[in-house]
């Protein structure tokens, strides 16, 4: 008996430089977007305790730290769903010299500066 499936698996593709052979193995890695995706360089954040932690610019410019919850590790970004959000100024170096609510004079840097530019992981 036929049944109908949503979605049909072929592990077939094209090898035509033989790269892989009978036995051998690799890695694949299938590309993801992210739409609407907020992302936070790696240089901006810190970890205690297996949690990962940003410096949010809060009021009367006092650095107030709070923890991110990490979608993706992608390069020298991370892609954040919670802790962050549109709009949020965060510290983007110096974060060794920052201690809980310490009062700061936060300088606006374009975050192409912060970040650098994220490799090419397909040709």
């Amino acid at each position: 008996m036929l049944k109908r499936v949503q979605s049909l698996f072929v592990p077939f593709f094209d090898n035509p430089s033989r790269l892989l052979t009978n036995g051998n193995s690799g890695t694949i890695k299938i590309p993801k977007t992210y739409t609407d995706a907020i992302a936070v360089p790696k240089e901006s954040t810190y970890e205690r305790q297996g949690t990962t932690y940003v410096y949010k610019v809060g009021k009367d410019s006092m650095a107030v730290s709070t923890p991110i919850a990490i979608v993706a590790d992608i390069e020298n970004v991370f892609v954040v769903s919670e802790g962050v959000k549109v709009g949020d100024k965060i510290i983007a170096t110096g974060l060794a010299k920052l201690r809980g609510d310490t009062k700061i004079k936060p300088i606006e840097v374009p975050f192409d500066r912060v970040s650098k530019p994220i490799k090419q992981v397909f040709r």
